[in-house]
């Protein structure tokens, strides 16, 4: 799915959903998320990630025609004391950039 909202709705040279349709997925709404996905601003502007409760991560950045998923699963490490499972976003941030910094430096 990242794919196809990477390069307007086309895979592997077909068009699976109009361009008009991804446009909408990736419109910015009045709180600055798009629809069903998260704006980054650790990313290239036009970039959108999703993030799930056992730590799953996914993203793209348009800019270089990249896909991001990270699999983890936070809950195989417990809970602390207060009953929370750990934030994962530091690493998946972390993650996220290396890979685009690599993008970049390679342009």
């Amino acid at each position: 799915m990242i794919d196809l909202l990477n390069n307007d709705g086309t895979y592997a040279g077909r068009q699976y959903i109009r361009p008009l349709t991804i446009g909408r997925f990736l419109t910015l709404d009045k709180y600055q998320n798009y629809l069903g996905w998260q704006a980054p601003t650790y990313l290239p502007s036009g970039s959108f990630s999703h993030t799930g409760f056992t730590g799953t991560y996914v993203a793209g950045i348009p800019k270089y025609k990249l896909s991001i998923v990270l699999l983890t699963n936070r809950q195989n490490l417990g809970t602390d004391a207060r009953g929370y499972f750990p934030d994962l976003g530091p690493v998946q941030q972390a993650v996220a950039r290396a890979i685009v910094s690599g993008a970049a430096s390679s342009q």
